[in-house]
C-alpha cells in the first residue's frame, strides 16, 4: 500500500530545498465508463460497445486496494486538477519518475 501525500511537508521540502521524497510521477493506463449514444440506438450498439482505454499522468499521492488518485498541481493545502480511479479499472501503472 502506498503512504498518502503530506501536502504541507512536500511544498515546504520543495521551498527550503530539503531533501524530503517527492511523490513518484505516473502514467496509469485504465478502462473508463463510456456513452453508447446520446440519442436512439440499435440494440446491437449496446453488445459491441466497450469501456474507453484511457490515460492520466501526474502525481500519484494515494494508492490502495479500492483506488489510485492522481494530481498534476500541489500546494502545502491544496490539490488541482486530480483524478480518483477505482482499482478494478486500473490495467497498470508505471513510474515515471521516483
Amino acid at each position: 500500500m502506498y503512504k498518502p501525500l503530506d501536502f504541507k511537508k512536500f511544498v515546504d521540502s520543495i521551498f527550503n530545498r530539503q531533501n524530503l521524497k517527492k511523490p513518484p510521477l505516473v502514467e496509469v493506463l485504465w478502462f473508463d465508463a463510456s456513452d453508447i449514444a446520446a440519442d436512439w440506438f440499435d440494440n446491437d450498439d449496446i453488445i459491441k460497445s466497450q469501456p474507453a482505454p484511457s490515460l492520466a499522468v501526474g502525481y500519484l499521492v494515494s494508492k490502495d486496494e479500492t483506488s489510485v488518485k492522481v494530481v498534476s498541481l500541489l500546494n502545502d493545502t491544496h490539490a488541482g486538477h486530480g483524478i480518483m480511479i477505482p482499482m478494478g479499472m486500473v490495467k497498470k501503472i508505471n513510474y515515471l519518475h521516483r
